[in-house]
């Protein structure tokens, strides 16, 4: 009970049309028994198995948005875009990053490294750059972000260029780049940065909390972001000092870009 009370203010489900007491009556309603006495270990009282928290956040989103002409489909929908994926785990900014931190996600990287590399490199500096972007080297901006997410058809559904817009501050947030500043700035994602974008993409694609984001990340990149890529990189080779050049001009690309750390693995 104390873990969804604490889900439930991280989230800022509370509302006029859901007050307090309201998420009090939906988690007992959610926390049903089969049948009075029965002693399932697999379903404890007062306390939420999967099933009984999908219906929970079923009965949230009903009550919350009741009186709008949209589905309950919808109306998960919205829960989940406007409140749960915004505000779960805000209170622990660091964890994301502990969890991406891990040696089973950087060996997941090593696996498809040259072609991320290419990737980059291909959106930052190579072919598919932007034209209109202001001239850089060695560095992503937002619009070849966009662009490289578009062409990898990945902006369906729910997944939206709100998102990669968020995506792409939230990497940076060590620089203190917001939301807001990131068209004026024209601030610039390093290739650290890039991955790390790429991991929290597959975590929306791939919303799954039951599979390890190593597992998730691998399943992204292998049937998701790489092959639609391959016709824009097959051409790329990348060198032992991990320059990119292309095979028929041999233009090489930094392994680092000026006034930003390392990109080297």
């Amino acid at each position: 009970m104390k873990e969804f009370w604490k889900f439930a203010k991280d989230c800022k489900l509370a509302s006029k049309s859901l007050p307090l007491a309201a998420i009090d009556v939906i988690f007992v309603r959610s926390n049903w028994k089969s049948s009075e006495g029965s002693g399932d270990i697999h379903n404890p009282e007062r306390e939420l198995i999967p099933g009984e928290f999908s219906e929970s956040l079923l009965r949230i989103s009903s009550a919350k948005y009741d009186g709008s002409a949209r589905t309950l489909s919808q109306k998960l929908q919205t829960l989940i875009d406007m409140n749960i994926l915004k505000f779960a785990g805000r209170a622990d900014p660091n964890k994301w990053r502990r969890d991406f931190a891990r040696p089973e996600i950087d060996s997941v990287f090593k696996e498809y490294y040259d072609d991320l590399w290419k990737v980059f490199y291909c959106y930052s500096d190579g072919p598919c750059r932007s034209k209109s972007a202001k001239r850089h080297t060695g560095t992503m901006v937002v619009e070849e972000f966009m662009n490289l997410c578009k062409d990898a058809k990945l902006l369906e559904g729910s997944f939206s260029s709100v998102k990669i817009y968020s995506i792409f501050a939230n990497v940076q947030q060590d620089e203190g780049v917001s939301e807001a500043e990131i068209g004026a700035a024209d601030s610039e994602m390093i290739f650290p940065e890039f991955l790390e974008g790429l991991a929290v993409v597959a975590v929306f694609k791939i919303p799954d909390p039951y599979l390890p984001l190593e597992q998730r990340l691998t399943t992204f990149l292998k049937t998701m972001l790489l092959p639609p890529m391959e016709p824009r990189i097959s051409h790329l080779r990348v060198t032992r000092d991990y320059q990119v050049t292309q095979n028929s001009s041999g233009k090489g690309f930094p392994s680092s870009a000026k006034g930003k750390k390392s990109m080297r693995p």
